[in-house]
Protein backbone atom coordinates (compact mmCIF):
# COMPACT_ATOMS: atom_id res chain seq x y z
CA UNK A 1 0.00 0.00 0.00
CA UNK A 2 2.90 2.35 0.69
CA UNK A 3 4.16 2.38 -2.91
CA UNK A 4 0.63 2.99 -4.14
CA UNK A 5 0.10 5.90 -1.73
CA UNK A 6 3.26 7.53 -3.02
CA UNK A 7 2.14 7.14 -6.64
CA UNK A 8 -1.32 8.46 -5.89
CA UNK A 9 -0.18 11.56 -4.03
CA UNK A 10 2.57 12.27 -6.57
CA UNK A 11 0.11 12.06 -9.44
CA UNK A 12 -2.46 14.24 -7.69
CA UNK A 13 0.08 16.96 -6.86
CA UNK A 14 1.99 16.99 -10.12
CA UNK A 15 -0.95 16.77 -12.50
CA UNK A 16 -2.09 20.27 -11.52
CA UNK A 17 1.40 21.75 -11.25
CA UNK A 18 1.31 23.73 -14.50
CA UNK A 19 -2.14 25.21 -13.95
CA UNK A 20 -1.48 26.14 -10.32
CA UNK A 21 1.74 27.97 -11.26
CA UNK A 22 0.45 30.06 -14.17
CA UNK A 23 2.03 33.34 -12.96
CA UNK A 24 5.41 31.64 -12.70
CA UNK A 25 5.10 29.97 -16.09
CA UNK A 26 4.07 33.16 -17.91
CA UNK A 27 6.49 35.61 -16.25
CA UNK A 28 9.78 33.72 -15.95
CA UNK A 29 11.54 31.49 -18.44
CA UNK A 30 12.61 28.16 -17.01
CA UNK A 31 12.19 24.54 -18.09
CA UNK A 32 8.49 23.74 -17.65
CA UNK A 33 9.44 20.12 -16.98
CA UNK A 34 10.63 21.11 -13.50
CA UNK A 35 7.11 21.77 -12.21
CA UNK A 36 5.78 18.21 -12.65
CA UNK A 37 9.15 16.88 -11.47
CA UNK A 38 8.87 18.89 -8.26
CA UNK A 39 5.33 17.59 -7.83
CA UNK A 40 6.65 14.04 -8.04
CA UNK A 41 9.63 14.59 -5.73
CA UNK A 42 7.78 16.32 -2.88
CA UNK A 43 5.68 13.25 -1.87
CA UNK A 44 8.93 11.34 -1.36
CA UNK A 45 9.17 13.11 2.02
CA UNK A 46 5.80 11.66 3.03
CA UNK A 47 6.94 8.29 1.70
CA UNK A 48 10.05 8.36 3.89
CA UNK A 49 8.02 9.25 6.98
CA UNK A 50 5.54 6.48 6.23
CA UNK A 51 8.45 4.10 5.70
CA UNK A 52 9.60 4.71 9.28
CA UNK A 53 6.07 3.96 10.50
CA UNK A 54 6.03 0.76 8.44
CA UNK A 55 9.37 -0.33 9.92
CA UNK A 56 7.95 0.27 13.39
CA UNK A 57 4.88 -1.81 12.58
CA UNK A 58 7.04 -4.57 11.13
CA UNK A 59 9.04 -4.63 14.37
CA UNK A 60 5.83 -4.73 16.41
CA UNK A 61 4.49 -7.70 14.45
CA UNK A 62 7.90 -9.43 14.15
CA UNK A 63 7.82 -9.41 10.36
CA UNK A 64 11.13 -8.80 8.64
CA UNK A 65 11.98 -8.64 4.96
CA UNK A 66 14.25 -11.10 3.26
CA UNK A 67 17.44 -10.38 1.35
CA UNK A 68 15.42 -8.96 -1.55
CA UNK A 69 14.89 -5.75 0.44
CA UNK A 70 17.94 -4.29 -1.30
CA UNK A 71 15.79 -4.06 -4.45
CA UNK A 72 13.08 -1.97 -2.75
CA UNK A 73 14.60 1.39 -3.86
CA UNK A 74 14.43 0.13 -7.44
CA UNK A 75 10.66 -0.28 -7.14
CA UNK A 76 10.34 3.18 -5.58
CA UNK A 77 12.26 4.54 -8.56
CA UNK A 78 9.87 2.71 -10.88
CA UNK A 79 6.93 4.31 -9.04
CA UNK A 80 8.61 7.71 -9.38
CA UNK A 81 9.10 7.24 -13.12
CA UNK A 82 5.54 6.00 -13.61
CA UNK A 83 4.19 8.99 -11.67
CA UNK A 84 6.41 11.41 -13.58
CA UNK A 85 5.41 10.05 -16.98
CA UNK A 86 1.73 10.02 -16.10
CA UNK A 87 1.95 13.50 -14.62
CA UNK A 88 3.51 14.90 -17.77
CA UNK A 89 0.56 13.65 -19.78
CA UNK A 90 -2.05 14.72 -17.23
CA UNK A 91 -0.54 18.16 -16.60
CA UNK A 92 -0.48 18.87 -20.34
CA UNK A 93 -4.08 17.69 -20.63
CA UNK A 94 -4.99 19.80 -17.61
CA UNK A 95 -3.76 22.94 -19.38
CA UNK A 96 -5.97 22.21 -22.38
CA UNK A 97 -9.00 20.66 -20.66
CA UNK A 98 -9.84 22.10 -17.25
CA UNK A 99 -12.00 19.11 -16.26
CA UNK A 100 -9.00 16.83 -15.72
CA UNK A 101 -8.64 17.64 -11.97
CA UNK A 102 -12.17 16.32 -11.46
CA UNK A 103 -11.50 13.08 -13.34
CA UNK A 104 -8.23 12.20 -11.59
CA UNK A 105 -9.74 11.35 -8.16
CA UNK A 106 -12.28 9.06 -9.82
CA UNK A 107 -9.50 7.45 -11.84
CA UNK A 108 -7.38 7.01 -8.70
CA UNK A 109 -10.21 5.15 -6.96
CA UNK A 110 -10.43 2.57 -9.75
CA UNK A 111 -6.72 2.21 -10.52
CA UNK A 112 -5.72 0.27 -7.34
CA UNK A 113 -7.96 -2.58 -8.45
CA UNK A 114 -6.25 -2.57 -11.85
CA UNK A 115 -2.82 -2.53 -10.20
CA UNK A 116 -3.17 -5.44 -7.82
CA UNK A 117 -2.99 -3.37 -4.64
CA UNK A 118 -5.65 -5.20 -2.59
CA UNK A 119 -4.77 -8.61 -4.03
CA UNK A 120 -1.81 -10.44 -5.48
CA UNK A 121 -1.60 -10.74 -9.23
CA UNK A 122 -1.73 -14.51 -8.79
CA UNK A 123 -5.25 -14.08 -7.38
CA UNK A 124 -6.53 -12.74 -10.70
CA UNK A 125 -7.76 -15.16 -13.35
CA UNK A 126 -4.97 -16.34 -15.64
CA UNK A 127 -6.69 -15.03 -18.76
CA UNK A 128 -6.68 -11.46 -17.32
CA UNK A 129 -3.19 -11.42 -15.82
CA UNK A 130 -1.61 -10.20 -19.05
CA UNK A 131 -3.96 -7.22 -19.08
CA UNK A 132 -3.14 -6.33 -15.47
CA UNK A 133 0.57 -6.60 -16.23
CA UNK A 134 0.30 -3.80 -18.80
CA UNK A 135 -0.20 -1.38 -15.93
CA UNK A 136 3.25 -0.20 -14.77
CA UNK A 137 2.06 0.12 -11.17
CA UNK A 138 1.28 -3.60 -11.10
CA UNK A 139 4.99 -4.34 -11.31
CA UNK A 140 5.76 -1.70 -8.70
CA UNK A 141 3.21 -2.98 -6.19
CA UNK A 142 4.09 -6.64 -6.76
CA UNK A 143 7.80 -5.90 -6.57
CA UNK A 144 7.42 -3.83 -3.40
CA UNK A 145 5.34 -6.61 -1.85
CA UNK A 146 8.00 -9.15 -2.83
CA UNK A 147 11.03 -7.19 -1.69
CA UNK A 148 9.77 -5.62 1.54
CA UNK A 149 7.13 -8.01 2.79
CA UNK A 150 8.70 -11.20 1.43
CA UNK A 151 5.58 -11.79 -0.66
CA UNK A 152 5.09 -14.13 -3.60
CA UNK A 153 8.04 -14.37 -5.97
CA UNK A 154 7.94 -12.32 -9.14
CA UNK A 155 7.77 -13.98 -12.51
CA UNK A 156 10.11 -11.87 -14.65
CA UNK A 157 9.47 -13.84 -17.84
CA UNK A 158 5.82 -12.97 -18.40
Amino acid sequence: MLAWQYFSSALNVSSSSLVSNVPLVTKVYFPRLLLPLAGVLVPLVDFMLALFVMIGLMAWFHTWPGPAVVLAPFFVLLALLAAFGSSLILSALNVRYRDIPYVIPLFMQVLPFLSGVPYSLDGAPVKWQWLLSLNPMTAVVAGWRWSVLDGPHLCWAS
